[in-house]
């Protein structure tokens, strides 16, 4: 990934200290993100699962911060947690989800001085059988992601937190998956964001199976 400022990041799971897979990685190396820092690298992008923790992202502050590297944040949802199920009423989760998301990420830009870059997905339809809505269109569900990018945008403004939000370009599922993801496209990606003066991420990998499995161009138009 490349943050703002041009300089070459990684990115990591959350719980990249405790996870097996990531253990075997960094097998032998006394402190990962330090390591991270010596290859030149600027900035660690985490992935966040909906129930991680502020003082979870704190220990993780406190370590980037040491090793000299900035901290970009990248949830995943699914569930009732996912934008697809999305409603701007006291108690939706994927509401508090959001909220939750955003004050973390404003408690992690006042940490580290400078706006955090929080990145989102628009709404998918992989294991959301318990939300409303299950079985419309997609356009159903661009609407949704539509009003979740805007309900994100009004409480960062309210509540005047530094965060810059982007909506990310989604994978586009493969022929034999029975499920879509909106904002898989260049086109459908900007209408995610419709509205509001959010911005985008371009991920090149998700444009790369894109070109593969629709033909659409690997370079934004």
């Amino acid at each position: 990934m490349l943050s703002l400022n041009n300089s070459l990041g990684i990115k990591l799971e959350a719980d990249f200290f405790h996870h097996p897979e990531w253990q075997k990685v960094f097998s032998g190396v006394d402190d990962p993100l330090r390591e991270i820092a010596g290859l030149g690298l600027k900035t660690v992008e985490f992935s966040l699962k909906p129930g991680f923790k502020e003082e979870d992202m704190r220990f993780l502050l406190d370590r980037c911060l040491k090793a000299g590297l900035g901290i970009n944040l990248h949830p995943y949802t699914n569930d009732e947690h996912n934008p697809a199920c999305f409603e701007d009423k006291e108690g939706n989760v994927a509401r508090e989800t959001g909220r939750r998301f955003l004050e973390i990420a404003h408690m992690a830009g006042r940490v580290q001085g400078k706006k955090t870059v929080l990145i989102l997905h628009g709404a998918s339809t992989v294991d959301i059988e318990d939300c409303s809505g299950t079985g419309e269109d997609k356009s159903f569900f661009l609407e949704r992601s539509r009003c979740f990018f805007r309900w994100l945008e009004k409480y960062v403004l309210e509540k005047e937190l530094e965060i810059l939000i982007v909506s990310e370009l989604q994978i586009t599922p493969s022929p034999e998956e029975h499920f879509f993801r909106v904002g898989d496209s260049y086109t459908e990606v900007l209408e995610t964001v419709k509205g509001t003066d959010l911005g985008l991420c371009w991920d090149t990998g998700h444009a790369y199976f894109a070109h593969l499995r629709k033909g659409i161009s690997l370079i934004p138009p």
